[in-house]
């Protein structure tokens, strides 16, 4: 039987959001080439029991699904709904979830075909997750998006659609990941935070990494937030760290334009 010690380390879980920065430029200092291979390392180190990335493309998404032995990925390209265009992928660890099922939806008026929502500059998407506990037999939704980084409709609408497709299921406990191109003072969080809960204002620990989310590859970055963790159905106390994680390079160059945000979640 185990014992109390190890059934608590069980359920404390590391999720990670993390926009990685998408594979267009081939040629440049921060190309996914010359990133690649740290963001590998550093995911496998952290080895989360979800991860949701942002503008990955096939490639990418599948070069992390081999640094992460233990994970299953879920995800469509937003282009066409298979392997075109950018991906919200949700990796997962499969020795402590099962996944029952997955979809994903365009963030527009017609969000079960491919489209671009409002005054979205780009197609946007959320890829969802339900999953089974292993152990404990307990449901978990997850999702992961990313919203338009021109269009203020597009961002607010999206907000309100993926907490409406949210609180249609009857699962309690509920995840959502992403980088909203907005910040905790702007409409489409505020209303995202009028139902399900910031990780880092419910952590017990101060956040050790950069103040911000988003770097730009330029060291000399702002400290706007716009990458979240939310949580729904989990009680105050289930979040023991926050991070925003800053992995380098050898030359001291930035892994993604992003910071990974982590959180270790008891469920």
């Amino acid at each position: 039987m185990p014992t109390s010690e190890e059934t608590s380390l069980k359920e404390l879980h590391t999720v990670i959001s993390y926009n990685i920065k998408n594979d267009y430029d081939k040629t440049g200092p921060n190309n996914w080439s010359e990133r690649k291979q740290q963001m590998g390392l550093m995911l496998k180190e952290w080895s989360p029991t979800f991860l949701g990335i942002q503008e990955a493309l096939e490639n990418q998404v599948s070069f992390l699904a081999e640094a992460l032995p233990n994970h299953a990925v879920i995800g469509v390209g937003r282009d066409d709904g298979k392997q075109a265009g950018e991906f919200c992928a949700i990796y997962y660890d499969t020795t402590q979830y099962r996944l029952i099922e997955t979809k994903t939806i365009w963030l527009s008026t017609t969000p079960n075909q491919v489209s671009t929502g409002w005054d979205a500059a780009l197609p946007r998407i959320a890829t969802f997750g339900l999953f089974i506990n292993k152990s404990t037999n307990d449901s978990l939704l997850v999702c992961n998006t990313h919203f338009d980084h021109i269009g203020a409709e597009a961002r607010a609408e999206s907000a309100k659609l993926i907490i409406k497709e949210m609180a249609q299921s009857s699962v309690t406990k509920q995840l959502l990941l992403g980088d909203f191109n907005a910040t905790l003072d702007q409409q489409p969080i505020q209303r995202i935070t009028s139902v399900l809960s910031n990780a880092q204002a419910l952590s017990s620990t101060t956040n050790t990494g950069p103040l911000g989310t988003f770097n730009g590859f330029n060291k000399k970055h702002d400290s706007r937030i716009i990458d979240f963790i939310f949580l729904g159905g989990f009680p105050e106390n289930t979040v023991t760290d926050y991070q925003h994680i800053d992995p380098r390079l050898t030359n001291g160059n930035f892994v993604s334009d992003h910071f990974a945000v982590m959180a270790k979640i008891t469920f």
